[in-house]
Formats: structure tokens, sequence, C-alpha cells
């Protein structure tokens, strides 16, 4: 089992479920369910991370089945938050809001500041995420000040991973407000905390994404959207894949290549619904439907010239 969280947070996700199946399989005459619980964890996790939604709801419902009898309320509450990532994934909006809800009571519960800067960080992207019900009435901002909320405890525990976090989302809310200078002051903060080398240099690739496309710099954009496709290939990460190539086709459908946009936006649709993920599905599914309109615009134009 421990080889088996070595592996996930390496991001072999493979192997991880490799290991727990063994893991399972020594123990499958005994009683052990904290093992079992850790083995249900660790599946849900990786499932997550491969982009299987029904394997991972189906691990991490188990491990919150066996957490309960444990009374274990800050174990319970990470897989908590795991159900919510997967809801939010699954397009079940309120029900994610719930599961993050309750992981946060729960850790608040076990005071655990780490945990409950994480649930924060979770609640608040959810806020941000959901493109029909959260977006009204100022929830931007409410997922702001979760974020904020999220890096006091960070500094306060001197918890450098969950600070980097908690700003980039803070960074990328700002974005969606269109408070693009905000974004990049933040942006250089994240770029001074950590090393070269590190991933979250990818992930700053999608904040520089989008600010290249609210600066009309949409080469720039196709370019870094095209790195973090490659990025993502190599993890194997789907999700990520899907994202990326929804990012191509949005800047190609700038750039008024609708040709190269469709393309990019039927094949970021087509891995959107392969893994379930309604969320980038139906931002993909947008863009289709713009170029769609504007197809149809152009014909009836030409149908009018003539």
């Amino acid at each position: 089992m421990n080889l088996s969280s070595i592996y996930n947070n390496s991001g072999r996700f493979w192997e991880s479920i490799e290991c727990c199946h063994k893991a399972q399989a020594i123990i499958k005459k005994q009683k052990q369910r904290e093992i079992e619980a850790k083995a249900a964890s660790n599946l849900a996790n990786s499932y997550l991370n491969l982009s299987d939604y029904s394997q991972a709801l189906k691990h991490v419902q188990r491990a919150i089945g066996l957490y309960k009898k444990q009374t274990n309320n800050l174990l319970l509450s990470e897989e908590y938050l795991t159900l919510g990532q997967i809801l939010l994934r699954k397009g079940q909006w309120s029900q994610a809001v719930k599961a993050v809800s309750k992981a946060l009571l729960l850790s608040r519960q076990s005071q655990n500041k780490q945990r409950e800067g994480r649930a924060l960080i979770r609640l608040g992207y959810i806020f941000r995420a959901d493109p029909q019900i959260f977006l009204e009435g100022g929830y931007l901002h409410l997922a702001i000040d979760h974020f904020r909320q999220a890096e006091r405890y960070f500094r306060e525990i001197e918890y450098k991973p969950g600070l980097i976090e908690a700003i980039y989302e803070r960074a990328n809310t700002y974005l969606s407000l269109g408070m693009v200078d905000k974004s990049k002051e933040l942006i250089n903060r994240i770029q001074s905390m950590i090393p070269e080398e590190s991933p979250w240099r990818f992930f700053l690739l999608r904040l520089k994404y989008c600010i290249s496309n609210r600066e009309e710099q949409f080469e720039q954009a196709i370019d870094y959207a095209r790195k973090l496709h490659r990025f993502y290939a190599q993890a194997e990460d789907k999700k990520g894949q899907a994202e990326s190539l929804e990012m191509l086709g949005s800047s190609y459908y700038n750039l008024s290549n609708m040709q190269e946009a469709e393309k990019y936006g039927q094949k970021a649709l087509e891995m959107s619904k392969a893994i379930g993920d309604k969320l980038i599905e139906g931002q993909s599914q947008d863009l289709l439907n713009a170029i769609d309109s504007i197809g149809k615009l152009n014909q009836a134009s030409s149908a009018d010239s003539g």
C-alpha cells in the first residue's frame, strides 16, 4: 500500500492500481479494514487521475463506507474531497458542493488546517467552474474569498504546495473577472516560489494561455496550448489532453480559422465524452455551436450577396 501511494504521487497510476490489487489479494481472507479503506482510496485517486470517473466513483464510495465505520474524520474528509472532484467532472454541481462542504466540516472538526485549506480551494474551484449556477450573483468573488482563506492557512502552517495552488486558483479567477494585471502579478509570485524544472511551470502555461487570448495574442496562445497538450499526453492525463485540445480549438476560433477550430473542438468533444467529463464536454460543445453559427451566418450572407 505504501508503494501504491508513492506511485500515485509520482503519476504512475497504473502501477499504483496494480499494487492496490496485490495488497487486496494478500488480505483477502483477513479483516483488515484500514488497509481495505486505503486500497479503495488509492484506487479512487488513480482512476480519477486517469479520468475513469465511473471506477473512481465506485472506489471512493467504498472508501467512504469503510472510513465511516472507523469513525476517522480526517481520512473521511479526504474521501469527500475526492468525491467532490469526481461529481464536478460528472456535471453534478450541487452534489459536488455538498461533498466538499462535508469535507470542510470534517477537516474543521479534526482541526487540520492543511486539509481545511484544500477543501476551501476545491469549494472555490466549484464556485468558479459552474457556468450556469455559481457564476451568477457574485460567486466568483466568493471563490476568491475561499482561495484567500486557504492561502492564510497554508502560510500559517508553512505548507508551500498548498500556498502555490491557492495563489494559482486566485489568479485563474481574476482572469475570469477580466483582471489581467492582478493575474500577472500572482503569476510572477508563483514563478518566484518554484524551481525552473517544477511541473507547476506547465500549469502556469494555462494562465499564460488565457492572458494571451485576452490580449489577442492568439498565435502565442496556440503555442502555450500545444505545450500543455504535449505535457498532458506524456503524463497520460486524458482530462488535461481534452482541455488543451479545446484550448487549441478556441484559439483557432479567435484567429477565424474555423477549419482548425472545428477539428480540435471535435477532438476535445470526443475525448471528453469518452472519459465522461461534463465540464470539458460543455465547453467543447459551446465552441462547436459557435463555429456552426458563424458557418450559417456566412452561408446566409453569401446567399444575400448572390
